[in-house]
């Protein structure tokens, strides 16, 4: 996620250069005040919730993929990896092709943004289809492998790709801190297919989530220099912190890897989960601060949208951007105590229901998890914490936006895509869940949007059908801001 005040300066950063890692300091919350509260205009509806005779109609996954990944690091902090993918194809088409996600690549000397200081060092040195050579095509973040004899339907291939990387300082995601190396997105990332669109592949953008993929499985062995320790989306890392090892994840949207030295971690088990929160010595208050927020919400959220879907969640403090990953969220600190870092903390957490489980494509419907994840962050604050109008931090931000919300990430204009991707979501959600009902109705609705959808992909028709399904309007309201 990039948030309200982080993202308008990012717009700022694009023309004067400014960090990212200063950007996303400041990237949620807020005292929002004067908003208006819409009243509730009518005792609950017998209409609103019902139903039973609902039918979803997902996004279908043509593409299938279940990764095994290798990283080795030297004490110089050089990367060699090695990635073996098995590609199913789901769809309908016969593939002469397979496309991949490559984001280290984005951030070559090449390829990064011009304002980005250092740069990563990446170099392929073997592709393989089914055990034999392979050619393949890097451009920018775009990995293509040609398929010389066809993939048809229900026929699997497997590719091998070797490569080595370094991290650059002060990147977005795929960046390296004091602290270690974030390794996020660091391995060929399979392209989701959608069937008559073909492979939905777009250019890496600073303005959001690029990239779209299907959960899969995947199994990662490591093998470190001494004294660094491995935080993963695994629920393995309480038995890996050697300095080799192998760990699985099932069923996630990605994973993520960070290989961190000097930090230590305080941990809470809430719901038969452990929380765990990464910090320095020197960051003692804010890790008790994260943890708190995180024990508070991570039980709300169980509570009211439904299980967490893995036995341990990471929150780790570092110079870097706030985003969420399966299993593990990364939060911007910078050595004091954000007034924002419980937000934060609050919305980044969410995501893990909203886009580690219910998957939507970032780069198309952005407003999906990041609007749905804002409205349970405001649910959270506005209902158990009481914040009241501050709750709304978001939404008031809606109210000069002049834009739907559901544009793809490269037709918003310059300015900040925070009010229409965060905040008009909220704002007009709200006034829908007010108009029938109370802030419970709210989680209500919630809760069944996630059930109806967990492990399945929603875009915005699909959304909508939902919408007008659980409550009594039509697709009217929501065109005055989405674009259907």
């Amino acid at each position: 996620m990039i948030s309200i005040r982080k993202e308008i300066k990012w717009q700022q950063r694009l023309l004067k250069a400014t960090t990212m890692a200063s950007l996303l300091a400041l990237v949620l919350g807020g005292s929002g005040s004067g908003w208006w509260m819409p009243e509730q205009v009518g005792a609950q509806s017998p209409a609103v919730g019902k139903i039973d005779d609902f039918t979803a109609k997902p996004i279908a996954d043509g593409s299938k993929g279940s990764y095994d990944l290798k990283f080795e690091m030297s004490p110089e902090g050089k990367f060699t990896a090695e990635a073996k993918i098995i590609v199913e194809n789901r769809s309908k088409d016969e593939w002469d092709q397979l496309i991949f996600y490559f984001l280290p690549n984005a951030f070559t000397k090449e390829n990064k943004p011009p304002f980005f200081e250092d740069a990563a060092e990446v170099k392929i040195r073997d592709a393989k289809l089914d055990g034999v050579k392979a050619k393949y095509q890097l451009t920018g973040d775009t990995l293509v492998i040609p398929l010389a004899e066809k993939l048809a339907p229900n026929e699997n291939r497997e590719v091998t790709v070797k490569y080595a990387f370094t991290v650059p300082r002060k990147g977005l995601r795929f960046d390296r801190t004091e602290n270690g190396f974030h390794l996020a997105q660091a391995y060929p990332m399979l392209a989701t297919y959608q069937g008559k669109d073909g492979w939905n592949k777009k250019p890496y953008s600073l303005r959001g989530e690029s990239y779209h993929t299907s959960h899969a499985d995947f199994s990662i062995s490591y093998r470190l220099p001494k004294g660094y320790t491995i935080i993963s989306s695994s629920d393995q890392d309480k038995a890996s912190n050697n300095q080799s090892g192998e760990i699985k994840v099932k069923n996630t949207k990605e994973v993520f890897i960070a290989v961190v030295k000097g930090m230590r971690s305080i941990s809470k088990t809430v719901k038969g989960v452990e929380l765990r929160v990464w910090g320095k010595e020197a960051d003692k208050e804010a890790m008790t601060v994260a943890l708190q927020a995180a024990e508070k919400s991570f039980e709300q959220f169980t509570d009211k949208l439904g299980p967490y879907p893995h036995k341990q969640l990471d929150i780790l403090l570092d110079e870097t951007a706030s985003m969420e990953y399966p299993g593990v969220v990364t939060v911007g600190h910078m050595g004091s105590v954000d007034p924002d870092l419980s937000h934060t903390v609050v919305h980044e957490i969410a995501h893990q229901w909203f886009y580690g489980v219910v998957s939507n494509d970032p780069f198309h419907h952005a407003w999906l998890d990041e609007g749905i994840t804002e409205l349970a962050t405001t649910l959270y604050f506005y209902d158990v914490e009481k914040k009241g109008d501050a709750s709304f931090y978001f939404a008031e931000q809606a109210d000069a936006t002049q834009s739907v919300s559901n544009l793809p990430l490269d037709q918003f204009g310059k300015g900040p895509i925070v009010g229409p991707v965060y905040g008009q979501p909220v704002k007009e959600l709200w006034k829908l869940i007010t108009t029938y009902g109370d802030a419970m109705d709210g989680w209500e609705f919630l809760q069944a949007y996630y059930q109806t959808y967990a492990y399945k992909q929603v875009d915005t028709l699909e959304f909508v059908r939902f919408a007008t399904a659980y409550f009594p309007v039509n697709e009217q309201y929501f065109a005055k801001w989405l674009r259907l």
